[in-house]
């Protein structure tokens, strides 16, 4: 009902404006998720939400409430998943985050309740690495992406980050990165450089800044050279001056209200938000597209795929030209390009002259070794 509604909290524009903005209509013609898994790395997801309970991945190998890790990959009864939080086997979401993010991902379509998500026939993995206040530590969150990565996550969201750098999320990213997950990260909300945060600054992430409906960078989003690309995250102002928040329209956890307002809860199962978080599962649900429909691909070659094939922003975000990736998500495009053109956003070097004199300086007539990286963006 909400695919074909527009207004319900006074905006202009429909209520699942983000899905149209990428194309997702022409996309479900070509694919629409199947067989893929999508982890959500978040305060866990409601289960059984009316909306995505049918979508919610199940443990083949563990045998629900034995008390026995039957599959014995270290967990008891992680039938729908595993809370790192509070370690246990049951990730429900007792904020609301996750949910919401996950609703975008995958909430089923064609059912006549609510929304839809861009990949509604993927599957949602539910591990919990927030507490139900929104926060937790990055050995509990490295081990999320751990066990997805081991669990046969073909994706893994990632609507959250701290500032600084890591390395225990770092190798976990890695980690995940080498058993062939396509790891997608949010840039952050501090309309700052997304390097200065983790998981956004590493290398190997799908960075997701955020836009509005109008395609102008959301006024919270991180931006920067590490940027790959942008996607819907919501609204800054309308054209008063007066700011409309929370308007990226997804699943609610059953009776939370993570604002504490009550304005943002549409309906009765669903409310909106605003952030690189609701940016970041619309490329995560891409990712799932492309994954069904091009099975063989490798996880950097989809990344690739959807920097390549986005629409250029830049004549309405002058002031941020080369800060906010390649562009704005296009899952339509994604599915249907072959061959995209990649661009070189930036380099590094490094000079070395032991092979010569060994001084530490280039001088004229050396022989030096040089290594050069190239980052295709």
């Amino acid at each position: 009902p909400y695919y074909s509604s527009k207004g319900s909290w006074g905006q202009d524009y429909d209520d699942l404006w983000g899905l149209k903005k990428i194309q997702c209509e022409q996309a479900w013609d070509i694919s629409q998720g199947e067989g893929v898994i999508v982890a959500v790395v978040d305060t866990g997801i409601d289960y059984n939400h009316e909306d995505i309970a049918a979508n919610i991945w199940t443990n083949p190998g563990e045998i629900p409430n034995n008390g026995i890790d039957d599959d014995k990959n270290g967990y008891i009864d992680d039938v729908r998943g595993y809370d790192f939080a509070y370690g246990d086997s049951d990730p429900m979401d007792g904020h609301g985050h996750g949910t919401h993010v996950s609703g975008t991902i995958a909430a089923v379509g064609n059912n006549s309740k609510g929304i839809i998500g861009v990949a509604p026939k993927a599957k949602v993995m539910a591990v919990k690495g927030l507490n139900n206040s929104g926060s937790g530590y990055d050995t509990n969150l490295a081990n999320c992406l751990k066990y997805a990565a081991d669990m046969g996550a073909d994706v893994i969201n990632n609507s959250w980050g701290g500032r600084g750098y890591s390395k225990t999320i770092e190798d976990a990213v890695n980690y995940a990165y080498s058993k062939g997950s396509v790891v997608v990260a949010a840039a952050g909300n501090d309309d700052d450089d997304a390097s200065n945060y983790t998981p956004a600054g590493l290398a190997n992430v799908i960075t997701v800044a955020s836009i509005d409906h109008s395609d102008v960078k959301s006024d919270f989003s991180n931006i920067g050279a590490k940027i790959d690309v942008a996607a819907p995250g919501g609204d800054s102002y309308n054209g008063n001056m007066t700011r409309i928040y929370q308007n990226i329209l997804s699943l609610r956890a059953s009776s939370k209200d993570p604002y504490g307002d009550g304005k943002n809860i549409v309906g009765t199962n669903y409310y909106r938000a605003r952030g690189t978080s609701m940016a970041c599962p619309h490329v995560a649900g891409v990712a799932a597209l492309l994954i069904s429909q091009y099975p063989t691909w490798a996880n950097d070659f989809v990344g690739a795929q959807i920097m390549y094939t986005s629409d250029n922003i830049d004549s309405v975000n002058p002031n941020y030209v080369g800060l906010m990736g390649q562009g704005r998500l296009n899952s339509y495009l994604a599915l249907t390009t072959t061959n995209p053109k990649p661009k070189i956003k930036f380099f590094t070097y490094k000079a070395d002259d032991s092979l010569g004199n060994n001084n530490g300086m280039v001088d004229p007539g050396e022989n030096i070794a040089m290594t050069v990286t190239l980052r295709n963006i």
